[in-house]
């Protein structure tokens, strides 16, 4: 997304409220990252919705409870990983 550099006050705004990505000066204006990136994989129909529904009890959409138990997994593999290296 390019907004043009002429509003300094918006983009300062813009800078206070991003939580994730980047804002980078380009030379046709603005140019907002959301440093995210896709992942596409296939999953049976019922499988897809039994997980809709245990995101929907947490009051999460299906994007931000998959985020959340991915991060989890990460974070526990990487706990795993340094655990094991410090041990040597």
């Amino acid at each position: 997304m390019y907004l043009p550099v002429t509003h300094p006050e918006m983009i300062t705004t813009l800078l206070r409220c991003l939580e994730e990505g980047e804002i980078s000066k380009r030379a046709n204006g603005i140019f907002i990252s959301t440093g995210l990136s896709p992942i596409t994989f296939y999953l049976n129909e019922n499988k897809k919705t039994m997980l809709q529904e245990l995101a929907k009890q947490q009051g999460l959409t299906l994007q931000v409870w998959l985020e959340d138990h991915f991060s989890q997994l990460l974070n526990e593999e990487e706990v795993e990983n340094n655990g094991g290296a410090n041990e040597l």
